[in-house]
């Protein structure tokens, strides 16, 4: 419920719009859909460490990722995430005042005793 109440907030912060959900657009272009491409993790990866950097591109100045605001530097992003053992359901918001990307990542983390 907090995630949810933070991706709320985060989408408000960006500016609301039309979203986009799914797979992510190759790139902005006419459209105006900002780009938002998680290169690692892969969705549904497994692992037994207790964090993970997400790393990827967009084309906007900074990205929301489970309700924190990171800066993007020439276009790419890492952000450190904190994992629980069992499902993690991660959220990553970009937008441009006009619209909003949004992508969500699965990671499951197994205990390793």
């Amino acid at each position: 419920m907090r995630r949810l109440i933070a991706l709320a907030c985060s989408m408000a912060i960006l500016g609301v719009g039309c979203a986009h959900s799914g797979p992510p657009p190759s790139s902005s272009g006419p459209s105006g859909i900002p780009l938002l491409r998680v290169e690692t993790p892969a969705n549904g990866s497994e692992t037994t460490l207790a964090s993970v950097d997400i790393v990827g591109r967009t084309d906007v100045g900074r990205i929301i990722v489970d309700g924190s605001s990171h800066d993007v530097t020439d276009g790419r992003f890492m952000v450190p995430v904190s994992l629980v053992v069992g499902t993690n359901m991660i959220a990553l918001i970009a937008g441009n005042g006009l619209s909003t990307t949004t992508q969500s990542l699965r990671i499951e983390r197994f205990n390793t005793q």
